[in-house]
């Protein structure tokens, strides 16, 4: 383990608490529960940047929209954009 730096932070008492409480049934110091909780925090951070990254994983936004009602009118939408006879295509770009 790396040198270690002596830090005091302000936590609500509640929170103490339940480090403690969790402490004595696992046997774990407050310490040491904050430091996991950190690092693992810390490394999910890195991982979700990494993620936004990927090329692959950016498809995934191709549906995103600024509209939030989206899965409430899902019907209504299908019906006003879907025709019965051709289906549902891609607008082109002369007619936007």
């Amino acid at each position: 383990m790396s040198e270690m730096t002596y830090t005091q932070v302000s936590l609500p008492r509640a929170l103490v608490e339940q480090l403690r409480e969790r402490g004595r049934t696992y046997g774990v110091a407050v310490e040491d529960q904050i430091r996991q909780v950190l690092e693992s925090y810390l490394s999910r951070e890195e991982e979700l940047a990494n993620l936004a990254t990927h090329p692959l994983l950016a498809l995934a936004n191709l549906g995103e929209s600024s509209e939030t009602d989206i899965s409430e009118r899902a019907e209504e939408i299908l019906a006003t954009e879907i025709s019965p006879v051709t289906g549902w295509s891609m607008p082109h770009a002369d007619a936007r």
